[in-house]
């Protein structure tokens, strides 16, 4: 099994919708409105956000099968 159920795996998701939506908010807003240099911030903050999200899920799926390999060998 690699992905584990806690309790707080709702956080995941709240943690998710905090760092892309308002990113992606003002980038829409900004286009809008004609602002090309609020969107362009916009758009890279929420590509920095995305990346950090996928390194980090990356690296929790891999240590999480790493764990799991050794519990398999002990078990």
């Amino acid at each position: 099994m690699l992905s584990f159920e806690t309790r707080a795996a709702a956080a995941v998701g709240v943690a998710i919708s905090v760092t892309t939506i308002p990113a992606s908010a003002l980038f829409g807003v900004s286009l809008g409105l004609g602002e090309a240099s609020a969107a362009w911030g916009a758009a890279g903050v929420l590509g920095v956000n995305v990346a950090l999200l996928l390194l980090s899920g990356t690296l929790t799926l891999a240590i999480q099968r790493q764990l799991a390999g050794r519990r398999a060998a002990t078990a």
